[in-house]
């Protein structure tokens, strides 16, 4: 099952990578759907590799990111949303959103007494040209994240964030609950930092989720062939679901 898992998903993106070689145009939703696909695969690989090694809670952490990216691009992808927007407007409004955490951090870095003189210069220049690029946009930025699931299908926010995204929360927050489930004794009372419980197989099912979800909706949008990876992704999930059984 690891070994068919970590094949399909690198099958996925490398057949999606060769077909983007055909798009020459700079359209925003080109340039989305070819940045994500190549973003997603690098993180994909990253999580396979840690998982292949052991390390699942570093892995739960990319998971985590891996989510909100497969998130947001099914968000902008989303055409038949309430506002009826379109898939360039919601680009847009995601890059405002972009736009204004990093004016966000550039101010901090000024008002610090951490930056030399050349470099506070340097902040204030991309301030001058965050603030420039921010009212091009006459769009709202995107708004929360949990609360924009809304615009989407009831079963994304009700079951795939849960999913996909809840349950790797402690890979990027670990809090002090978890480090006690981290922590048992060997036969001598010895303490021991364990990793984390989480089946790495299962962990492996979380990411084949949503490097299909990211696959799918980037061929759907182009109408590229979505089928076989469709049929590939099912036969995974049941063949896992046989073994879970067993």
């Amino acid at each position: 099952m690891n070994g068919c898992v970590d094949n399909a998903i690198d099958k996925w993106f490398s057949e999606t990578e060769v077909a983007f070689k055909e798009i020459h145009t700079a359209n925003p939703v080109d340039f989305l759907c070819s940045s994500v696909t190549a973003v997603a695969h690098n993180y994909c690989f990253a999580v396979l590799s840690l998982l292949n090694k052991g390390h699942k809670l570093p892995a739960m952490a990319l998971l985590r990111v891996l989510a909100e990216l497969a998130f947001r691009l099914i968000w902008c992808l989303y055409t038949d949303n309430p506002q009826k927007e379109s898939r360039e407007v919601r680009i847009k409004r995601w890059l405002k959103r972009g736009f204004l955490e990093r004016k966000k951090y550039v101010q901090r870095m000024i008002e610090s007494n951490m930056c030399s003189g050349e470099e506070v210069n340097g902040f204030k220049r991309e301030l001058g040209e965050l603030e420039q690029n921010i009212g091009q946009i006459p769009y709202e930025p995107i708004g929360n994240f949990y609360n924009s699931l809304s615009d989407l299908p009831e079963p994304y926010k009700r079951d795939l964030y849960p999913l996909l995204y809840n349950i790797c929360n402690w890979g990027i927050h670990p809090d002090f609950l978890l480090l006690t489930r981290l922590v048992k004794q060997d036969a001598e009372s010895n303490i021991v930092v364990s990793d984390t419980d989480e089946d790495p197989v299962v962990l492996k099912i979380y990411c084949l989720t949503m490097a299909f979800n990211i696959i799918a909706v980037v061929r759907l949008n182009y109408e590229w062939d979505y089928n076989t990876i469709k049929t590939e992704y099912l036969k995974i999930k049941k063949d896992f679901s046989k073994e879970q059984k067993a």
